[in-house]
């Protein structure tokens, strides 16, 4: 190993270790600057549920002066998302839910982290333990690394051939589809229908236990989704987003970029060519998933599942596939807040070296020989 490897794996050990200590930290503790708003936000609406009321009508109250506008507006979710939520984050007592929600955070960067070291090794897992999001996803209560989690399980499970097993883990993941509906896309164009099949059926069992729980009907509650993320749309870091809501409308824009997302997919998938790896597809899925709606700088802690495979790229091949790993984990690692996140350099290359990292992805696996 050299001397300038053993500097950038220590490099990359302290972030993680920083990143996890300000992440679990604020997400358990109490002191400034500590408060999990999201967790706190999901916990009020899950208890909404359980009680019988419906969690898009009651709004949030009790919520510090900071978030005030929030306390009269209610959940924003699809209805599968409620139920699936209360797994995730129960409604039990407020203090052992950031004990608890700590516990699924910690165990979800573990299985990320064994997927990229069966991917790439030490360097992978370093990498990815690495990204600042992770810290700021825990650090709320969102959901990004859970789902991050979910996925990296799924697809180690879907290499061992236990379909059903990785459907229903993407069907959980499905709480936050703008987030996960990509990974089960490529299931579909893979042909793993078992996959699709138990992914779907976890998504229709858990819309009838919410529609029960808050006795309002399943379309009734669908057509409540996205109305935070309509109010709050210019706040989004894709840039695609804010870019051309104001042109077309928050409705036919979230269409257009959802069609625009799922065939430019379809089309990098294809561009992979018979020799297709699905850890690749898995990255292409998560780097479109930046692009295809509305997203926040806490949830491209999902781009872990395409810097693991970027990384074993680089490392494989050297050269400028590794430049551009480098590239996109710089982009990734770099410890910056939501301002900055919205800075237009920021976000231009953030498009180019993303976009790029899922080309070449695509590329490789065209110029690999055919799997049998």
């Amino acid at each position: 190993m050299t001397s300038l490897r053993r500097i950038a794996l220590l490099l990359l050990g302290v972030l993680a270790v920083g990143y996890a200590y300000v992440g679990f930290s604020r997400l358990v503790l109490d002191y400034p600057g500590s408060y999990p708003i999201d967790l706190r936000l999901r916990w009020i609406e899950h208890r909404f549920l359980w009680e019988g009321r419906n969690p898009q009508l009651e709004g949030h109250p009790d919520l510090p002066e900071s978030h005030a506008r929030m306390r009269t507006q209610g959940g924003s979710y699809p209805p599968w998302a409620y139920s699936i939520g209360s797994l995730l984050v129960p409604p039990i007592p407020f203090d052992a839910v950031r004990v608890y929600y700590a516990g699924l955070s910690a165990a979800a960067l573990l299985v990320i982290a064994l997927w990229s070291h069966r991917l790439a090794g030490t360097p992978g897992a370093l990498a990815v333990l690495a990204i600042f999001a992770g810290a700021i996803c825990v650090s709320y209560g969102q959901y990004g690394v859970v789902i991050a989690g979910l996925v990296a399980a799924a697809a180690m499970l879907v290499r061992g051939r236990r379909y059903w097993t990785a459907g229903i883990l993407l069907g959980l993941a499905m709480v936050k589809p703008q987030l996960a509906a990509l990974f089960v896309f490529a299931a579909l164009l893979y042909g793993f229908y078992p996959v699709v099949a138990a992914a779907a059926s976890t998504v229709v069992a858990a819309t009838l236990v919410t529609s029960a729980l808050a006795r309002s009907a399943p379309w009734t509650m669908f057509s409540r989704f996205g109305g935070e993320a309509e109010l709050y749309y210019w706040l989004s870091h894709n840039p695609l987003f804010p870019w051309l809501v104001p042109v077309a409308g928050f409705r036919l824009a979230t269409a257009l970029l959802g069609l625009a997302g799922a065939a430019a997919f379809a089309a990098l998938w294809r561009l992979q060519g018979p020799a297709r790896r699905f850890e690749h597809s898995v990255a292409i899925a998560a780097v479109v998933a930046m692009f295809w709606s509305y997203r926040r700088h806490y949830d491209t802690i999902l781009m872990a599942l395409a810097l693991a495979p970027l990384v074993a790229l680089g490392l494989r091949r050297g050269g400028m596939r590794l430049a551009l790993a480098v590239g996109v984990g710089v982009t990734l690692w770099l410890p910056i807040r939501d301002t900055q996140w919205a800075w237009l350099p920021v976000q231009v290359a953030d498009l180019v070296l993303w976009s790029a990292a899922a080309v070449v992805l695509a590329l490789d696996d065209r110029w690999a020989a055919p799997r049998r």
